[in-house]
């Protein structure tokens, strides 16, 4: 019975499998040890440190949570003090841990701005910046009955006009807290001696200056956080205006200077009723030097995503900017501000891109090694297939050998070469290689036929001996 088409394809995608398996299982190999060196997939879940309770850094977490959950990523929204606890989170060596984030690894945070020993010359850890990514202009809210009562006028234009009041100038750790502290260090004004501080987080202090429980406070703190439209709409508030603004920039490092135009928050009351002039930070995502790569191209796309609206302190995408401030920007971000994020908003998902982006190189090294390979390894297994069926030439070399010399008997000889003929009868082999099994055939029928010859031979001539040698 003929076989079919259908059988010889599949005959040959069977024997094509069977030749290209080791270069799959190389491939494969080759892949695993790429993908566990390079590591191109983001950790399930990334500890963000923020900062107290209702202020900026804790309200832009939770969009950075919903923005990375669509990216299965989950986000621990880290609660600490501010900037300079951010800092020293990020330089724990502790690992990562669960049921208590603040006794592990923090892998990003915000950050505003730092005192001048804000850093750790002897720390293991290596700390780079995602780029800015918002503007925080420092707001100073007072009691305007306060400020009529003790300075004659509601309307304040001088820190030093604070002296003897009662500010909160934020949590020690945080950014609020070390600018305020450098400001007032400017003005010749000792906290504690010439004013009594508080250290109270923005949304106490918020509540505690309505209640006249202060005079004034002092935070740092984007335009969208909550106590911020309140404080500006209360009649009892106003808001310290500060013509040295750019003299302080020009004094202070990282600082910038801000304006909130007049009527920004309301046109009917004008809220405010002037332009005011300010001083302030533009907030950086910090990440450790370890902080894994796929995870610092997931920020930057959030980043990219989130802080590119219109506040009242910022233009329409001036956010966020390829430029560092406190730490120099990863290779990552550096790649990212380059590049732009074009390639990741196309509707591929991201772990894909992300494979692809980290993975490219490997993935070609690999098929330039594949091609070699493939030249060298089908030739071995051809070698391999022949080898097989070569190696019973040496056995007709040896029955044909002692046919000639005469020193075995041919019924010997016969018996050897049938066990050939049987186990060569059970062999396969690719089609490819077909003709080779049937020269082998062909050459076994040819020694038996001589084997016969020498048989018949000396069935006529009985004087020959056993083994088929004249004597």
């Amino acid at each position: 019975m003929l076989i079919n088409r259908t059988q010889l394809f599949v005959q040959g995608a069977r024997d094509m499998a069977y030749a290209s398996l080791p270069l799959l299982l190389v491939s494969a190999l080759l892949v695993g040890i790429a993908f566990y060196v390079i590591d191109p997939m983001p950790p399930s879940r990334v500890v963000l440190a923020t900062g107290p309770e209702g202020s900026t850094y804790a309200n832009v977490c939770q969009s950075y949570q919903a923005f990375l959950q669509q990216h299965h990523t989950e986000v621990v929204c880290l609660r600490t003090q501010g900037s300079v606890e951010n800092i020293r989170l990020l330089r724990q060596t502790d690992s990562a841990s669960p049921t208590s984030p603040l006794e592990g690894r923090v892998d990003a945070a915000f950050i505003g701005y730092l005192p001048p020993e804000h850093d750790a010359p002897d720390s293991e850890v290596d700390l780079f910046s995602l780029g800015l990514v918002f503007r925080q202009p420092l707001w100073v809210f007072y009691r305007k009955d306060v400020a009529q009562r003790l300075q004659g006028t509601a309307q304040l234009t001088q820190i030093n006009q604070l002296l003897g009041w009662h500010v909160n100038i934020g949590p020690p750790s945080s950014g609020g807290h070390a600018l305020m502290t450098e400001l007032l260090r400017l003005n010749h004004m000792k906290p504690a001696i010439e004013l009594r501080t508080a250290e109270l987080s923005p949304r106490e202090a918020s509540d505690a200056l309505i209640q006249g429980r202060i005079d004034a406070m002092a935070f740092v703190a984007a335009p969208d956080t909550p106590i911020l439209k309140a404080l500006l709409e209360n009649p009892r508030m106003g808001l310290l205006d500060m013509p040295q603004a750019k003299a302080y920039v020009h004094k202070v490092s990282n600082l910038i200077a801000a304006q909130l135009p007049r009527a920004t928050v309301s046109m009917v009351p004008e809220i405010p009723d002037r332009d005011v002039r300010m001083i302030g930070t533009a907030a950086s995502l910090i990440v450790r030097e370890d902080t894994h790569p796929a995870l610092q191209n997931l920020l930057l796309m959030a980043a990219h995503s989130i802080h590119q609206e219109l506040t009242w302190t910022q233009h329409e995408g001036e956010f966020p900017i390829g430029k560092p401030s406190w730490y120099p920007l990863s290779h990552e971000a550096e790649r990212f501000y380059r590049q732009g994020p074009s390639i990741k908003n196309q509707g591929v998902p991201f772990w894909l891109v992300n494979f692809f982006e980290r993975m490219w190189m490997a993935l070609i090294s690999i098929l330039a090694i594949m091609a070699t390979l493939s030249r060298v390894v089908p030739s071995l297994y051809t070698f391999q297939i022949r080898s097989g069926i070569f190696r019973w030439y040496a056995d007709l070399q040896q029955i044909e050998t002692a046919l000639t010399v005469g020193q075995i008997p041919w019924t010997v000889l016969r018996q050897h070469l049938d066990e050939i003929e049987s186990n060569v009868s059970k062999m396969t082999v690719p089609l490819a290689r077909a003709h080779d099994l049937y020269a082998l055939r062909s050459h076994i029928a040819l020694v038996g036929q001589r084997i016969n010859a020498a048989t018949m031979r000396a069935a006529f001539h009985p004087s020959e001996d056993v083994t088929g040698v004249t004597p």
